[in-house]
């Protein structure tokens, strides 16, 4: 092979292998419908969000909003769920897969105002907060398992509320 041929063919192979190499890093289209890049050697776990919100006497509330935000090193945070209490209190996520250094926070907002019970103060928890139990097993590599996070969460009246009961 000449010397030319031998260049150009150098050039095309480094070009297709670049191309490949910047394809294999996308996973905006991925299973999970991540929206950063998912590095191979990243340990990943499915995480299960639930758990009961009551008032400050433990009666349950319904209608309140928890949402459930994910911070990671590309975004400073994300919103990645939404889901409302039932009318005995208790919220419910699906299962979702995460990056285990993912950090993730769940707020609880009363959304319907005076129509359960009275308005209650935002609040928020870390899911390090929360008990966490595994469900299932790992497979010994990357992925290390499903688990439950469950929380009792005890909302307080706003402030204006405070003041009236006193």
């Amino acid at each position: 092979m000449n010397n030319g041929k031998f260049k150009l063919w150098s050039w095309i192979c480094t070009m297709v292998i670049s191309a490949l190499g910047f394809v294999a890093c996308d996973s905006s289209d991925d299973d999970n419908g991540s929206d950063y890049p998912i590095e191979y050697g990243t340990p990943t776990a499915d995480y299960k969000y639930m758990g009961t919100v009551t008032d400050k006497n433990g009666k349950p509330i319904e209608g309140i909003k928890a949402t459930l935000v994910g911070y990671n090193s590309l975004t400073s945070s994300q919103k990645v769920a939404e889901f409302t209490t039932d009318k005995n209190g208790k919220f419910e996520s699906e299962v979702y897969s995460e990056t285990v250094a993912t950090v993730k926070i769940i707020e609880f907002a009363d959304v319907d105002g005076e129509l359960n019970g009275g308005e209650f103060a935002t609040t928020s928890i870390t899911t390090s907060q929360m008990q966490t139990t595994k469900v299932k097993d790992g497979d010994g590599g990357w992925y290390r398992g499903e688990f439950n996070r469950k929380a009792d969460i005890k909302l307080s009246p706003k402030e204006a509320d405070k003041e009236e009961l006193e």
